[in-house]
């Protein structure tokens, strides 16, 4: 006969109350205290790890490798150093690339192999590699599951700037076929590396029109001017790229001064240092003679003048129809236009509040105002 269970049943007094609520205390804190300290020993243990990655470029060092050897699936291999190191560093492997191209997980491995290295800064290496991907892709298209290099003719750009290949950059740059905004902005300023400004000065525009409120490329479109202009030797500063570069950056600062900006201390500190690049920026080109009434000057005079119907850009120059165009470094016709009535007949953008909105209006019409005035200036046979 065995006893009811009721009967085992204590009644819960304050001997008692403290002695059971001191067991379950003890526990529960033994418990959690051990399930703590495994987790606290699996962390360090992957802090290790990543460190040693760190701070032997990407080999892992030999005690490390050993320890790793009493974990699955090295517990069958014993303590054998030669297996846990290629099966570890696979991001790091000797394997040429054609080799590993034709594994299973090779492309995606070397691929996470090169931006493993371009974002620790070994931008030598992850260049080499992402050419001798391109190149195998490009051999073997049609034979591979991978059909496009894109990404990596980008990294492969971006790694060929770090290191001061400007050539291999720009045969990469051209090599990438897609739309995305990013990547005209990236073209400009490849092209404006190389010294290309008038194919740099396109890309920029053909970016702007998909993102017309970025300060960033009118930044980018000012230096370019500023330094096509230095470039022309044969005309001495301050010349129409120099007033088309002012006439940018001030565009760009006006830009930054309309937006918002989240009011969190990171991102007021990127606002301060990128207005303060601007400011320097139109500062210099000032200094040089840059002056945008000069640009506008220049636009009242000559946006009647037709460019498809009258021939090639360098048939109007050498007409005489558009005197002074050639002061521009070298950029073309139809890209000069561009740029004034961009400034002078962009719409209001949508993110301002309505203090902006009137800033943005008065400064338009002080704009028009001053071109109008150029404008009968010039019909009157004036200097202004």
């Amino acid at each position: 006969m065995f006893p009811h269970p009721r009967s085992q049943i204590r009644i819960m007094t304050d001997e008692t109350f403290t002695e059971a609520h001191g067991f379950v205390q003890f526990d529960f804190a033994f418990d959690d205290e051990d399930l703590f300290a495994e987790e606290k020993a699996s962390r360090v243990s992957q802090q290790q790890y990543y460190e040693a990655k760190r701070e032997y470029g990407g080999v892992t060092n030999h005690s490390t490798l050993l320890a790793s050897t009493s974990h699955p699936p090295f517990r069958q291999h014993g303590t054998n150093p030669l297996f846990s190191f290629f099966f570890c560093q696979w991001f790091n492997s000797v394997k040429p690339v054609s080799t590993i191209m034709l594994d299973r997980s090779g492309p995606n491995e070397l691929k996470s192999s090169i931006e493993y290295h371009y974002l620790h800064g070994r931008h030598a290496h992850a260049l080499t590699l992402a050419l001798q991907y391109i190149h195998y892709v490009e051999q073997n298209r049609g034979q591979t599951r991978v059909q496009s290099a894109r990404e990596m003719l980008e990294i492969a750009a971006r790694c060929s700037i770090r290191v001061g290949d400007i050539p291999t950059a720009v045969t990469c740059v051209e090599k990438i076929e897609s739309n995305e905004p990013g990547l005209w902005l990236f073209r400009g300023e490849v092209y404006e590396a190389a010294g290309r400004f008038a194919d740099s000065i396109r890309s920029y525009i053909r970016y702007n029109l998909l993102r017309k409120s970025d300060y960033n490329v009118w930044k980018h479109m000012g230096t370019t001017l500023f330094s096509a202009s230095l470039s022309t030797t044969s005309l001495p500063l301050p010349n129409l790229s120099t007033h088309l570069a002012h006439l940018c950056l001030l565009r760009a600062h006006t830009i930054m001064n309309l937006s918002r900006w989240a009011d969190i201390p990171f991102v007021q500190r990127r606002f301060r240092h990128e207005l303060g690049e601007v400011e320097v920026a139109i500062r210099r080109v000032e200094e040089a003679g840059g002056n945008l009434e000069k640009a506008l000057a220049w636009w009242a005079e000559y946006q009647d003048v037709e460019v498809n119907g009258s021939g090639s850009d360098e048939e109007l120059v050498g007409g005489n129809l558009f005197i002074g165009w050639e002061s521009a470094g070298g950029i073309d016709l139809q890209s000069v236009r561009w740029i004034v009535p961009s400034v002078l007949f962009s719409p209001i953008d949508a993110v301002v509040d309505d203090l902006a909105v009137i800033q943005r209006h008065m400064l338009v019409d002080q704009l028009r105002v001053t071109l109008h005035r150029l404008v009968i200036h010039r019909r009157l046979g004036h200097q202004p």
